[in-house]
């Protein structure tokens, strides 16, 4: 047995803390001011006269099938005379907002910024002249509020990228990546400090997702990098478009909104409503956000001349007078108020666990956010975490687990002592299936909706896959311990709904066999999720079950990332081995509870899955 003992103080911040940011300053600001303005906002959504309903209005040139070449002539008609940065930053302050993030280039390539790699910008292309980017820096820099910049890593009119696609996952050419690292580099280096570049769009390699993560790191080291640089290069995770998790995530992590689900650029026909409506509904989701220990960016997009909507305006200025009411540095109060706390993730009471066996189903979960790129985002889990008592003053742990995690790194922390260990196969047990005590009944699929991580069915602990309208399918002929094979376009996903009997709570274990992406559920609890950068295009990997006595679901989710085709199959496991391995003793003290937590220690990231689901600790 291998073990590196160190000792840390171990907390959620640690991990942040060796990587040198965020900085104490960026986690303070928890929200912040979206702005979408580009040479798209001169259409504000409509083109040849017509509105143009389908797709945001920021990306009118893919949706209304404007020929390049048309669509930057339109350069010569921006002219934003009425753009006054210094008032843009004191709309953001009035709206009680602490940093600014300004598109420095959208998916159409345009630059409002002085790039010297393309003269399709706001300075050489436009009657405005002026660097409007270096405009907004310098006045949020003067403010003494923080900028930012949004940086779309696709490009329609650059010659070596790829055209435009229906959903702007587009791989980067050689050639545009070099032009994305040049054009960063600029970025980084002429607009002052930047406190975060938000990153979009594109399916770069881990190599492009790692060189561009550098970039930004050797440039500006405590600069923010945005988990939408995909492959888990990422400071800060940040969900889907309007989307706020409901469960918490022990990574700094963000939610852009925009102010209306449509567009996030100018839309001149946009049905706005009510001021008083949207304060309220844009004042609930940052309560959300900031409650539930995340940053709310929320998004402005000014018309064609500069000028911003008065209706955006004064929703702003609404929201601000509530937040100086409730200023967001003391935002722990909201727990006190029961109306602000309709809002907040519930807090979980933690149970104590006195000399027994520690497993994820008694664990406090610690989730992150994995990324590869937009549609591949889903809720990964980090970290288990204990509280446990013993009436021993010491004991020696022991670790128990399955042949899929052998060879794997961990650390298993108790308080403040840290072990780091090698899961070397030493000391093996097969258990064997007691035959009719669990029957693997009828098998239910229907394909997949959204992004990887977007699974409905979890949370529900029954499903009725029978109902009108659910949109399962019984199959009829599946096979179980048979290896599938299907054709299925990338990004796309299917689900299997497997019907299983306990005669008695008990653990089962099943192989599971998929292509890029997996997501599992029992009962309709998160076990295990999983997307590799690698690009693997096949994975089995054994899964213990945790079956109640009665009736079960096993929901699975196959997603397909990068090929023409992808496997899938679950094999019912008639037996299978486990091994136990001793770890470091520990002292306690046996009048008190101690924290206890289990994390990898040999992820590429800090929001990589964990993949630990097997695994649990004895403490007797």
């Amino acid at each position: 047995m291998k073990l590196k003992i160190t000792l840390i103080l171990f907390c959620s911040t640690v991990l942040l803390a060796a990587r040198q940011k965020p900085s104490q300053e960026w986690l303070d600001r928890k929200f912040s001011m979206f702005i979408h303005f580009g040479l798209y906002s001169v259409y504000g959504g409509v083109y040849e006269g017509k509105p143009v309903t389908r797709g945001y209005s920021e990306q009118i040139q893919s949706f209304a099938g404007i020929f390049s070449d048309w669509y930057a002539h339109t350069a010569t008609e921006f002219n934003p005379v009425k753009w006054n940065p210094d008032s843009i930053v004191a709309l953001a302050m009035e709206a009680g907002m602490q940093s600014i993030v300004f598109t420095s280039k959208h998916h159409d390539g345009f630059c409002m910024y002085h790039s010297a790699y393309t003269d399709f910008n706001i300075v050489d292309a436009t009657p405005y002249g002026k660097d409007m980017m270096k405009e907004l820096a310098a006045a949020c820099h003067r403010g003494g509020i923080g900028f930012g910049v949004y940086y779309s890593l696709i490009d329609w009119h650059y010659p070596q990228a790829y055209p435009i696609s229906s959903h702007n996952a587009d791989p980067l050419t050689p050639e545009h990546y070099t032009y994305n690292m040049k054009q960063v580099e600029e970025i980084m280096t002429n607009y002052g400090e930047i406190s975060e570049i938000w990153f979009d769009m594109g399916s770069l390699t881990p190599a492009q997702s790692k060189g561009l993560y550098e970039l930004v790191n050797r440039l500006q080291p405590q600069c923010m990098v945005s988990g939408r640089l995909g492959n888990d290069y990422v400071d800060f995770a940040v969900m889907a478009d309007n989307e706020y998790p409901g469960y918490k995530l022990g990574v700094p992590w963000q939610t852009a909104a925009s102010m209306f689900d449509e567009t996030w650029g100018y839309r001149s026909w946009q049905e706005r409503g009510s001021v008083e409506d949207k304060v309220n509904e844009k004042i609930t989701s940052l309560i959300r956000v900031v409650g539930g220990g995340g940053h709310y960016l929320l998004n402005i997009g000014p018309r064609g001349d500069g000028s911003v909507v008065e209706f955006e305006r004064d929703v702003l200025l609404g929201i601000g007078e509530w937040v100086k009411a409730n200023p967001l540095q003391q935002s722990s109060i909201w727990r006190n108020d029961p109306t602000k706390a309709l809002f907040l993730p519930k807090e979980v009471v933690q149970k104590v666990i006195v000399n027994g066996v520690l497993s994820p189903q008694n664990a406090m979960p610690l989730f992150g956010h994995s990324s590869l790129n937009y549609y591949a985002g889903y809720k990964s889990l980090i970290g288990y975490g204990w509280k446990v008592r013993t009436r021993k003053r010491t004991i020696t742990p022991e670790i128990i687990y399955t042949g899929g995690e052998a060879g794997r790194e961990i650390t298993w922390s108790v308080d403040s002592m840290a072990q780091t260990i090698t899961l070397n196969p030493e000391h093996a047990r097969t258990t064997i299936q007691t035959a009719g005590a669990v029957e693997w009944g009828k098998v239910y699929r229907k394909p997949g909706r959204g992004v990887f991580g977007n699974i409905p069915e979890e949370g529900q602990s029954f499903i009725d896959p029978d109902a009108p309208g659910s949109g399962w399918e019984c199959v009829t002929d599946f096979q179980h311990g048979m290896e599938y094979a299907e054709s299925i376009a990338p990004r796309e996903s299917m689900l299997l709904l497997q019907e299983i009997t306990a005669e008695k709570e008990q653990t089962a274990a099943v192989e599971i066999v998929s292509g890029n992406g997996v997501y599992i559920l029992l009962n309709g609890e998160y076990l295990t999720a999983h997307l590799s950068p690698g690009r693997i295009p096949k994975e089995k990997e054994p899964v213990l079950l945790p079956l109640k006595k009665g009736r079960n679901q096993l929901v699975v989710k196959f997603y397909n990332a990068f090929e023409a085709s992808f496997s899938y199959g679950i094999n019912p496991l008639k037996e299978w081995k486990v091994y136990r391995q001793k770890l470091t003793p520990v002292t306690l003290d046996s009048n008190m509870s101690h924290a206890a937590s289990l994390r990898a220690a040999d992820s590429r990231s800090y929001v990589s899955p964990l993949r630990l689901n097997n695994v649990s600790i004895y403490m007797d």
